[in-house]
Protein backbone atom coordinates (compact mmCIF):
# COMPACT_ATOMS: atom_id res chain seq x y z
CA UNK A 1 0.00 0.00 0.00
CA UNK A 2 2.77 2.18 0.81
CA UNK A 3 4.38 2.09 -2.34
CA UNK A 4 1.07 2.65 -4.07
CA UNK A 5 0.79 5.49 -1.92
CA UNK A 6 4.15 6.84 -3.35
CA UNK A 7 3.60 6.03 -7.17
CA UNK A 8 -0.06 7.54 -6.64
CA UNK A 9 1.60 10.93 -5.64
CA UNK A 10 4.01 10.86 -8.24
CA UNK A 11 1.83 10.46 -10.68
CA UNK A 12 -0.65 13.26 -9.21
CA UNK A 13 2.12 15.58 -9.34
CA UNK A 14 2.91 14.40 -13.40
CA UNK A 15 -0.98 14.98 -13.79
CA UNK A 16 -0.44 18.23 -12.20
CA UNK A 17 2.17 19.81 -14.21
CA UNK A 18 0.61 18.11 -17.82
CA UNK A 19 -3.10 20.36 -16.81
CA UNK A 20 -1.18 23.49 -15.35
CA UNK A 21 1.17 23.51 -18.62
CA UNK A 22 -1.83 23.45 -20.96
CA UNK A 23 -3.69 26.30 -19.08
CA UNK A 24 -1.11 28.42 -18.70
CA UNK A 25 -1.03 29.17 -22.46
CA UNK A 26 -4.89 29.40 -22.92
CA UNK A 27 -5.06 31.96 -19.56
CA UNK A 28 -2.29 34.06 -20.66
CA UNK A 29 -4.38 34.45 -23.75
CA UNK A 30 -7.14 35.24 -22.38
CA UNK A 31 -8.90 39.06 -22.32
CA UNK A 32 -7.87 41.44 -19.57
CA UNK A 33 -9.98 43.80 -19.25
CA UNK A 34 -11.38 43.86 -22.84
CA UNK A 35 -7.96 43.74 -24.55
CA UNK A 36 -6.56 40.20 -25.29
CA UNK A 37 -2.57 39.81 -25.42
CA UNK A 38 -1.43 38.57 -28.79
CA UNK A 39 2.64 38.12 -28.71
CA UNK A 40 4.76 39.38 -31.17
CA UNK A 41 6.01 35.68 -31.90
CA UNK A 42 5.81 32.19 -31.12
CA UNK A 43 9.46 32.26 -29.27
CA UNK A 44 8.06 35.07 -26.72
CA UNK A 45 4.95 33.32 -26.36
CA UNK A 46 6.73 29.95 -25.86
CA UNK A 47 9.32 31.81 -23.45
CA UNK A 48 6.86 33.45 -20.82
CA UNK A 49 4.90 29.76 -20.76
CA UNK A 50 8.17 28.81 -19.47
CA UNK A 51 8.11 31.63 -17.30
CA UNK A 52 5.53 31.15 -15.76
CA UNK A 53 5.92 27.25 -15.32
CA UNK A 54 9.37 27.88 -13.57
CA UNK A 55 7.52 30.54 -11.36
CA UNK A 56 4.62 28.31 -10.22
CA UNK A 57 6.62 24.64 -9.80
CA UNK A 58 9.64 25.99 -8.84
CA UNK A 59 8.89 29.74 -6.95
CA UNK A 60 5.17 28.75 -6.13
CA UNK A 61 4.44 32.35 -7.33
CA UNK A 62 1.69 33.66 -9.21
CA UNK A 63 2.41 37.27 -9.39
CA UNK A 64 0.61 40.31 -7.32
CA UNK A 65 -2.96 41.20 -6.77
CA UNK A 66 -4.21 43.88 -9.02
CA UNK A 67 -4.39 47.17 -6.53
CA UNK A 68 -3.20 45.59 -3.24
CA UNK A 69 0.23 44.54 -5.04
CA UNK A 70 0.16 41.54 -2.36
CA UNK A 71 1.46 37.81 -3.18
CA UNK A 72 -1.81 36.16 -4.83
CA UNK A 73 -1.43 32.85 -2.67
CA UNK A 74 -1.14 34.49 0.39
CA UNK A 75 -3.75 36.88 0.01
CA UNK A 76 -6.33 33.74 -1.78
CA UNK A 77 -6.01 31.90 2.17
CA UNK A 78 -8.56 34.72 3.38
CA UNK A 79 -10.90 33.38 0.53
CA UNK A 80 -9.84 29.97 1.53
CA UNK A 81 -11.13 30.00 5.13
CA UNK A 82 -14.15 31.09 4.21
CA UNK A 83 -14.92 28.61 1.34
CA UNK A 84 -13.75 25.82 3.82
CA UNK A 85 -15.98 27.07 6.88
CA UNK A 86 -18.85 26.11 4.43
CA UNK A 87 -17.87 22.95 2.98
CA UNK A 88 -16.66 21.04 5.60
CA UNK A 89 -19.88 21.29 7.63
CA UNK A 90 -21.61 20.37 4.26
CA UNK A 91 -19.34 17.26 3.77
CA UNK A 92 -19.66 16.13 7.29
CA UNK A 93 -23.24 16.38 7.30
CA UNK A 94 -24.44 15.38 3.66
CA UNK A 95 -22.38 11.93 3.65
CA UNK A 96 -23.75 10.48 6.84
CA UNK A 97 -27.40 11.59 6.34
CA UNK A 98 -27.53 10.54 2.80
CA UNK A 99 -26.09 6.95 4.38
CA UNK A 100 -28.66 6.68 6.37
CA UNK A 101 -31.86 7.32 4.77
CA UNK A 102 -30.45 5.33 1.54
CA UNK A 103 -29.97 2.69 3.91
CA UNK A 104 -33.19 2.87 6.08
CA UNK A 105 -34.91 3.22 2.28
CA UNK A 106 -33.49 -0.04 1.33
CA UNK A 107 -34.54 -2.04 4.61
CA UNK A 108 -38.09 -0.98 4.09
CA UNK A 109 -37.85 -1.03 0.20
CA UNK A 110 -41.51 -0.41 -2.05
CA UNK A 111 -43.16 0.97 2.03
CA UNK A 112 -43.87 4.39 3.77
CA UNK A 113 -40.16 5.45 4.73
CA UNK A 114 -38.93 3.97 1.13
CA UNK A 115 -41.70 6.14 -0.59
CA UNK A 116 -41.18 9.30 1.25
CA UNK A 117 -37.14 9.12 1.09
CA UNK A 118 -37.90 8.97 -3.11
CA UNK A 119 -39.91 11.67 -3.18
CA UNK A 120 -37.18 14.04 -1.49
CA UNK A 121 -34.51 12.50 -3.69
CA UNK A 122 -36.73 13.57 -6.60
CA UNK A 123 -37.29 16.77 -5.36
CA UNK A 124 -33.80 17.22 -4.58
CA UNK A 125 -32.19 16.26 -7.82
CA UNK A 126 -35.16 18.12 -9.88
CA UNK A 127 -34.80 21.50 -8.41
CA UNK A 128 -31.65 23.71 -9.78
CA UNK A 129 -29.28 24.61 -6.76
CA UNK A 130 -29.67 28.19 -7.44
CA UNK A 131 -33.47 28.12 -7.09
CA UNK A 132 -33.30 25.72 -4.11
CA UNK A 133 -30.71 28.33 -2.95
CA UNK A 134 -33.16 31.60 -3.12
CA UNK A 135 -35.87 29.50 -2.19
CA UNK A 136 -34.28 28.97 1.38
CA UNK A 137 -33.08 32.00 1.76
CA UNK A 138 -36.55 33.48 1.10
CA UNK A 139 -38.96 31.36 3.18
CA UNK A 140 -36.23 30.01 6.45
CA UNK A 141 -34.34 33.14 6.10
CA UNK A 142 -37.06 36.37 5.49
CA UNK A 143 -40.19 34.68 6.32
CA UNK A 144 -39.45 33.27 9.43
CA UNK A 145 -36.60 35.08 9.74
CA UNK A 146 -34.59 32.15 11.63
CA UNK A 147 -31.19 33.08 10.14
CA UNK A 148 -29.72 35.92 8.78
CA UNK A 149 -30.20 36.53 4.86
CA UNK A 150 -26.22 37.01 3.91
CA UNK A 151 -23.29 35.45 5.54
CA UNK A 152 -21.45 37.72 8.32
CA UNK A 153 -17.94 38.87 7.87
CA UNK A 154 -15.12 38.25 11.25
CA UNK A 155 -12.60 35.68 11.73
CA UNK A 156 -13.66 34.66 14.72
CA UNK A 157 -15.32 31.12 13.06
CA UNK A 158 -15.75 29.55 16.52
CA UNK A 159 -18.54 31.86 17.28
CA UNK A 160 -22.27 31.12 17.07
CA UNK A 161 -22.86 34.78 16.26
CA UNK A 162 -20.92 33.92 12.65
CA UNK A 163 -21.60 30.38 12.37
CA UNK A 164 -25.60 31.49 12.58
CA UNK A 165 -24.95 33.19 9.30
CA UNK A 166 -23.42 29.93 7.85
CA UNK A 167 -26.45 27.68 8.26
CA UNK A 168 -28.31 28.48 5.24
CA UNK A 169 -25.30 28.25 2.50
CA UNK A 170 -24.30 25.08 4.28
CA UNK A 171 -27.86 23.26 4.20
CA UNK A 172 -27.90 24.82 0.18
CA UNK A 173 -24.24 22.95 -0.46
CA UNK A 174 -25.44 19.70 1.08
CA UNK A 175 -28.89 19.22 -0.21
CA UNK A 176 -27.31 17.97 -3.90
CA UNK A 177 -24.86 15.10 -2.48
CA UNK A 178 -27.24 13.95 0.38
CA UNK A 179 -29.57 13.38 -2.37
CA UNK A 180 -27.19 11.50 -4.53
CA UNK A 181 -25.99 9.70 -1.80
CA UNK A 182 -29.26 8.71 -0.92
CA UNK A 183 -30.20 7.04 -4.34
CA UNK A 184 -27.02 5.46 -4.56
CA UNK A 185 -27.06 3.62 -1.52
CA UNK A 186 -30.56 2.97 -1.54
CA UNK A 187 -30.22 0.83 -4.93
CA UNK A 188 -26.88 -0.95 -3.84
CA UNK A 189 -27.88 -1.91 -0.62
CA UNK A 190 -31.39 -2.96 -2.10
CA UNK A 191 -29.42 -5.09 -4.90
CA UNK A 192 -27.09 -6.48 -2.55
CA UNK A 193 -30.24 -7.38 0.79
CA UNK A 194 -31.45 -9.60 -2.46
CA UNK A 195 -28.39 -11.80 -3.44
CA UNK A 196 -27.91 -15.36 -2.55
CA UNK A 197 -24.97 -15.07 -0.21
CA UNK A 198 -27.04 -12.78 1.94
CA UNK A 199 -30.04 -15.53 2.16
CA UNK A 200 -27.58 -17.89 3.23
CA UNK A 201 -26.19 -15.89 6.21
CA UNK A 202 -29.58 -15.60 7.64
CA UNK A 203 -30.32 -18.91 7.39
CA UNK A 204 -27.46 -19.95 8.86
CA UNK A 205 -28.56 -18.05 11.90
CA UNK A 206 -26.79 -14.65 11.62
CA UNK A 207 -29.53 -11.78 12.71
CA UNK A 208 -30.15 -9.33 10.46
CA UNK A 209 -28.57 -6.53 12.32
CA UNK A 210 -24.99 -8.12 11.76
CA UNK A 211 -25.69 -9.60 8.51
CA UNK A 212 -26.54 -5.93 7.46
CA UNK A 213 -23.38 -4.21 8.82
CA UNK A 214 -20.90 -7.20 8.27
CA UNK A 215 -22.36 -8.18 4.47
CA UNK A 216 -24.09 -5.94 3.04
CA UNK A 217 -23.24 -2.73 4.16
CA UNK A 218 -19.70 -3.00 3.15
CA UNK A 219 -20.28 -4.67 -0.35
CA UNK A 220 -22.56 -1.80 -1.34
CA UNK A 221 -20.23 0.73 -0.20
CA UNK A 222 -17.81 -0.44 -2.81
CA UNK A 223 -19.58 0.81 -6.04
CA UNK A 224 -20.58 3.94 -4.16
CA UNK A 225 -16.77 5.08 -3.18
CA UNK A 226 -16.30 7.47 -6.37
CA UNK A 227 -19.51 8.76 -5.67
CA UNK A 228 -17.44 10.65 -2.31
CA UNK A 229 -14.81 12.05 -4.82
CA UNK A 230 -17.70 13.65 -7.31
CA UNK A 231 -19.69 15.04 -4.44
CA UNK A 232 -16.69 16.40 -2.74
CA UNK A 233 -15.97 18.42 -5.65
CA UNK A 234 -19.79 18.68 -6.38
CA UNK A 235 -19.88 21.01 -3.36
CA UNK A 236 -17.08 22.87 -3.55
CA UNK A 237 -17.77 23.54 -7.30
CA UNK A 238 -21.32 24.57 -5.70
CA UNK A 239 -20.38 27.08 -3.90
CA UNK A 240 -19.77 29.17 -6.77
CA UNK A 241 -23.41 29.89 -6.62
CA UNK A 242 -24.26 29.93 -2.64
CA UNK A 243 -21.40 32.53 -2.48
CA UNK A 244 -22.67 34.72 -4.91
CA UNK A 245 -26.51 34.11 -3.15
CA UNK A 246 -25.31 34.64 0.63
CA UNK A 247 -22.25 37.01 0.01
CA UNK A 248 -19.94 34.34 1.23
CA UNK A 249 -16.43 36.16 0.79
CA UNK A 250 -15.34 33.07 -0.62
CA UNK A 251 -12.77 31.43 -3.27
CA UNK A 252 -15.97 30.37 -5.48
CA UNK A 253 -16.78 33.88 -5.73
CA UNK A 254 -13.25 35.11 -6.06
CA UNK A 255 -12.93 32.18 -8.82
CA UNK A 256 -15.74 34.14 -11.44
CA UNK A 257 -14.51 37.53 -10.23
CA UNK A 258 -11.18 36.34 -12.00
CA UNK A 259 -12.42 34.95 -15.11
CA UNK A 260 -14.69 37.83 -15.95
CA UNK A 261 -12.18 40.49 -15.08
CA UNK A 262 -9.02 39.00 -16.38
CA UNK A 263 -7.09 38.54 -13.07
CA UNK A 264 -4.79 36.26 -14.65
CA UNK A 265 -2.89 34.90 -11.89
CA UNK A 266 -5.60 34.40 -9.36
CA UNK A 267 -7.19 32.41 -11.94
CA UNK A 268 -4.14 30.04 -12.15
CA UNK A 269 -4.13 29.97 -9.04
CA UNK A 270 -7.44 28.31 -8.22
CA UNK A 271 -7.28 26.08 -11.20
CA UNK A 272 -4.58 24.58 -9.68
CA UNK A 273 -6.53 24.13 -6.10
CA UNK A 274 -9.19 22.90 -7.62
CA UNK A 275 -6.98 20.40 -9.74
CA UNK A 276 -5.06 19.17 -6.55
CA UNK A 277 -8.38 18.94 -4.89
CA UNK A 278 -10.07 16.60 -7.36
CA UNK A 279 -6.02 14.81 -7.70
CA UNK A 280 -6.22 14.18 -3.58
CA UNK A 281 -9.65 12.91 -3.24
CA UNK A 282 -9.14 10.21 -5.92
CA UNK A 283 -6.15 9.27 -4.32
CA UNK A 284 -8.37 8.95 -0.66
CA UNK A 285 -11.12 6.86 -2.52
CA UNK A 286 -8.47 4.38 -3.91
CA UNK A 287 -7.30 3.69 -0.55
CA UNK A 288 -10.71 3.36 1.27
CA UNK A 289 -11.02 0.61 -1.34
CA UNK A 290 -8.41 -1.23 0.27
CA UNK A 291 -9.42 -0.60 3.67
CA UNK A 292 -13.28 -1.65 2.83
CA UNK A 293 -12.24 -4.69 1.16
CA UNK A 294 -9.19 -6.59 2.64
CA UNK A 295 -9.33 -9.00 -0.45
CA UNK A 296 -8.01 -5.80 -2.24
CA UNK A 297 -4.32 -5.14 -2.48
CA UNK A 298 -4.03 -2.37 -4.59
CA UNK A 299 -0.36 -2.05 -5.91
CA UNK A 300 0.67 -5.31 -5.20
CA UNK A 301 1.75 -7.86 -7.91
CA UNK A 302 0.57 -10.84 -7.64
CA UNK A 303 1.39 -14.15 -9.84
CA UNK A 304 -1.48 -16.54 -10.34
CA UNK A 305 0.62 -20.71 -10.87
CA UNK A 306 -1.07 -23.30 -12.33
Amino acid sequence: MIKYIIKRIFLMALTLFIIMAILIPLILLMPVEGYAWHPESPEVFIEVCIYYIKAIFLQFNFGTTPGTYRSIAEWLTGPIRYTLYITIPAILISFPLGIFFGSLAALYKNKWPDQVINIVIILLVSVPEFVSCMLIQYFIGFKLNLFPLIFGYGDDFFSWKLFKTAIMPIICLSLGPTASFMRFVRGELSETLTADYMMLARVKGLSKTRVLLRHAFRNSMMPILPLFQSSIIAIFTGSFFVERIFSVPGIGRTFITSMLSGWQGTFLCLSMFYTILALVTGLITDICYGLIDPRIRVGSKKVIEE
